[in-house]
């Protein structure tokens, strides 16, 4: 099989291959991200040493008809020479480290996961970009953990040659282990944020509500941490004796740091669905969809639907500790036609759930782990809704592929392919899908019978096996014998 290899420079220039001759030993593919691997040989004249500056160039191969079957970098630099194996790799550098670790500082974090500050090596990403490494260890005080991140970023801010015992006596020349573009989405981090908040301590406090006029009305505001639809609203109440009426709860948007008395969605509560004996979380659906948008503040209004009784209503359960520092509570005092804080301040027990869009937060980790892809599209007519419970960080690679094994809206299978020039398209498989077969020798065979064009991949499409079909989810190509190795 006659394929082209070219090596193109950071700046995009096609240059010759150090030594002059280069072989592809083996490619290989992925459902999700497209070209995944390739092993290049070099002749014997290249050192490890001239190579170490190609690491991180681009590779593009070609068939002999001119079309591209790979692309991706060179991740890992091998050799083996007078009984030594020797290798370069960008694996285990990182240009920026932060430690994760459990606090030992005394205070309110005590005995909870902290994160240092970043430590960053400006001339290494220069050369390679960004890559990152958390590194999660155990007890201990903020000081030791930034020692550790300092000293891990001065030992991996460049790669380090490795090397190790070989059997093999004669030098084999020089091994490029590639990798497809879509895996350096793993070289940044991730962290979708929480679409669950609130105020949920040990409840301190309490407040009748439409009572009497000093609290006609009460207002909890908050302003969510991500762009969200609202599913549900949760609170802790309990009623007083048994009110024929109602319990309205409202978001509203603000005005001037008050409610604006402009109803986003709302939800009513039976009397009939609470306890008059203790105070209980009760979770609440809204009527209509609300998309909240974190550059926004918003109000929780508690109200009830009928007139002001003494002796009949709704009671809210508090926090007068006031841990919830991301808003206020005020009450509405009738007589005096205006909102104002309670006495003592207070903060309302309550929670938020939101669901996001697997869309939207796919170009959010695009956004910030895809600085080595030019472009993202996701052709998707409608995606899942999901609720983020972590804040905590993961990478961007780990993060796609979560995302893609959900599928679309319609639970359709998403393919992830990377483009010679970096775009990323994110679509649903095509229900038209080619099919291949295995001939004699292990050649895959198209469903008329002809060998698959040289070096492409069949990866997302159907292998047929007499009346077994199945999705080709992975493959490689061993360029020796020609043959496929498909999983599927």
């Amino acid at each position: 099989m006659n394929l082209e290899l070219l090596l193109q420079s950071p700046s995009g220039q096609t240059v010759p291959w150090p030594g002059g001759q280069a072989i592809v030993r083996q490619l290989g593919w992925a459902l999700h991200g497209g070209s995944e691997s390739a092993l290049i040989e070099l002749g014997q004249e290249v050192t490890l040493e001239e190579m170490a500056a190609y690491l991180g160039w681009k590779v593009l191969i070609r068939n002999r008809f001119h079309t591209p079957v790979w692309w991706g970098y060179i991740e890992e630099i091998e050799t083996r020479q007078a009984g030594a194996q020797k290798g370069l790799s960008l694996g285990k550098m990182a240009n920026r480290v932060a430690v994760n670790y459990l606090s030992q500082t005394p205070g309110a974090d005590f005995g909870l996961r902290a994160q240092t500050p970043w430590v960053e090596d400006f001339a290494s990403q220069a050369t390679y970009g960004v890559k990152e490494a958390l590194l999660r260890l155990g007890s201990m005080g903020e000081e030791e953990a930034l020692l550790h991140a300092h000293k891990a970023l001065a030992e991996r801010a460049f790669p380090k040659p490795q090397i190790a015992p070989s059997s093999e006596k004669d030098s084999s020349g020089v091994l490029l282990r590639c990798s497809g573009s879509f895996k350096t989405l793993a070289w940044r981090h991730y962290s979708p944020g929480s679409s669950l908040f609130g105020n949920m301590p040990a409840q301190s406090g309490t407040s009748n509500v439409g009572m009497d006029t000093s609290c006609l009305r009460l207002a909890q505001s908050f302003r969510p941490a991500v762009a969200m639809q609202v599913s549900f609203v949760a609170l802790r109440l309990r009623k007083i004796g048994n009110p024929a009426d109602n319990l309205l709860v409202q978001i509203q948007s603000d005005s001037a740091g008050a409610p604006s008395g402009t109803t986003l969605a709302s939800a009513s509560v039976s009397p009939a669905a609470l306890s008059a004996e203790s105070y209980e979380w009760l979770r609440l659906s809204l009527g209509t969809e609300l998309s909240l948008d974190p550059a926004l503040t918003y109000w929780l209004v508690i109200s009830r639907s009928g007139a002001l009784s003494a002796n009949y209503g709704f009671a809210l359960a508090l926090d007068q500790a006031l841990n919830f520092r991301a808003g206020n509570l005020l009450k509405f005092n009738q007589p005096a036609a205006l909102w104002e804080r309670l006495n003592p301040e207070a903060d309302l027990l309550f929670k938020v759930g939101g669901l996001r869009s697997t869309k939207a937060l796919m170009a959010e980790v695009f956004e910030a782990c895809g600085q080595k892809l030019s472009s993202l599209s996701v052709d998707v007519t409608s995606s899942p809704q999901i609720t983020c419970l972590d804040n905590e960080l993961e990478d961007g690679l780990a993060a796609m592929q979560r995302l893609l094994a959900l599928g679309d809206g319609l639970m359709n299978s998403l393919i992830a392919t990377v483009s010679p020039e970096g775009r990323l398209r994110i679509a649903p498989l095509s229900p038209d899908l080619p099919a291949f077969h295995l001939g004699r020798g292990g050649i895959l065979l198209t469903n008329r019978g002809f060998p698959i064009e040289e070096g492409l991949s069949p990866v997302g499409s159907i292998f047929t096996q007499g009346f077994a079909q199945s999705l080709i989810q992975k493959a490689s190509l061993d360029l020796c014998s020609g043959q496929y190795n498909l999983q599927a």
